[in-house]
């Protein structure tokens, strides 16, 4: 029937019947069945009247989800087949991060698919868990293992997270640097563009615009002010990670005092994003689309200390925390095989050190900043939920990590037109740990009162 260099391919639940005398040799793959076809423990492959040799080796389908025992008796062949976990086997053969992310979601469907009774309205689920684990090849296995993995959450939160961190630390700017002199009314416009890449994830661009008014007053020894902002961002993952977008609003509060031949500062954040996430799961021969929407909150607070060592030079150092809240969300489409979640929070702590540089010209006001972050606290930006057609079904949501720790640098200029009207621009970038990236630019005008 085979020799010793060959491979021969059955499929499971069409078993072959040999008139005679069987010769076994080299290499048996089994062929996956029909998704509607329910694999039993052991399965015959092949009858026959007499036979000789055995197969070397034997492996079922991608080898991701069974493993087979072979049985030869005196007239048949039979298969002991028997669930294996999908993550264990992406684990073992070295996958990527994200492969191995998506086989542990798998594994959730698949227990659940062996569990649940046809008829009670997740059959078209069943289904779609019986023809994920006949993927005939390893790459196609992979690719849809992947796709299950949902990475496009876990990197909105982390995006999320990271432009919380970067607004802040704007602020912060803004503030640190504000005379009491030219306290008053005061706009600005940012574009910011970041990238995320993590080994074993797909890479993550993303993109930012904002617009922020804001009004501030001289109290004395005190200068307190609140803003309002507005933008919109968007993000790309790579392959079919998906890609998602987000409105946001914020109310920001601020003040700053003198403290010797330095400052304190303050800020307070509070901001409300609607998110809305597109991915494609791949299933089979299917690409099925999902999509969600969740409604986030964001609060945040940032208190900094400087120090003027020398004209125009002044180390400082910053504390902050941030808390973000992830609506609930169910993904639409795909027979159920989209993913739900409940609201979740993560919690990040940062600290940050840094030097400010300034040089006044006439009526143009030169200014720079270093400084290193160091980030602490629900980096991974995960969180867990469940599929939305079999809530028993239980998964672990990733993607990319808010880096914990990263250097920045920025320059600026400022143009006092008048006395009371001020123009100014910044540009800056940061790099983070794990090839995290950012770069903006700003654009501001103000009128004291």
């Amino acid at each position: 029937m085979a020799d010793a260099g060959a491979t021969t391919a059955i499929a499971v639940g069409k078993p072959l019947q040999v008139q005679g005398h069987a010769t076994f040799g080299g290499a048996l793959a089994l062929l996956a069945p029909a998704s509607t076809y329910q694999v039993g423990e052991v399965e015959r492959l092949v009858g026959y009247g007499s036979r000789t040799g055995t197969f070397s080796s034997v492996v079922y389908g991608s080898g991701f989800f069974y493993t087979a025992e072979l049985d030869y008796g005196a007239n048949a062949l039979d298969a002991k087949l028997t669930r294996t976990s999908a993550a264990a086997t992406a684990t073992a053969r070295g996958a990527s991060a994200t492969v191995v992310e998506g086989a542990a979601i798998a594994d959730s469907l698949l227990d659940y698919a062996a569990q649940a009774s046809r008829g009670t309205g997740n059959d078209s689920l069943v289904e779609l868990a019986g023809q994920l684990a006949s993927v005939p090849t390893v790459a196609r296995a992979e690719a849809s293992l992947a796709s299950l993995a949902a990475e496009v959450h876990g990197t909105a939160r982390a995006v999320a997270v990271q432009q919380a961190v970067a607004a802040d630390q704007l602020l912060a700017d803004r503030v640190a640097t504000l005379h009491p002199a030219n306290a008053g009314a005061w706009v600005s416009a940012t574009a910011q563009d970041g990238a995320f890449e993590r080994r074993g994830y797909a890479d993550a661009d993303w993109r930012s615009t904002g617009l922020t008014v804001g009004v501030d007053h001289d109290f004395g020894t005190l200068v307190a002010g609140a803003a309002l902002g507005t933008g919109r961002s968007r993000a790309d993952l790579d392959a079919v990670g998906g890609d998602f977008d987000a409105d946001t609003l914020g109310l920001n509060l601020y003040a700053r005092v003198p403290a010797g031949p330095g400052y304190v500062s303050a800020t307070f954040g509070y901001g409300r994003a609607t998110v809305d996430t597109r991915r494609t799961l791949l299933v089979g021969d299917q690409a099925l689309g999902v999509s969600a929407r969740h409604r986030d909150t964001t609060w945040s607070t940032r208190v900094e200390a400087g120090r003027n060592l020398a004209e125009g030079v002044t180390p400082f150092a910053a504390a902050g925390w941030i808390a973000q809240r992830q609506g609930a969300f169910a993904e639409s489409g795909a027979q159920g095989l989209g993913l739900a979640a409940g609201a979740d929070t993560a919690s990040i702590r940062y600290g940050e050190l840094g030097l400010r540089l300034s040089l006044l010209s006439d009526n143009l006001a030169f200014r720079g900043l270093v400084a290193g972050r160091w980030l602490s606290g629900d980096t991974r930006a995960g969180f867990g939920g469940w599929f939305s057609g079999a809530p028993e079904a239980k998964v672990s949501v990733s993607g990319q990590r808010v880096p914990g720790h990263a250097a920045r640098a920025a320059v600026g200029l400022d143009y006092a037109r008048t006395p009371r009207a001020h123009w100014s621009v910044d540009v800056g970038a940061e790099q983070g740990a794990g090839d995290s990236s950012n770069a903006y630019i700003t654009a501001g005008y103000r009128y004291a009162f």
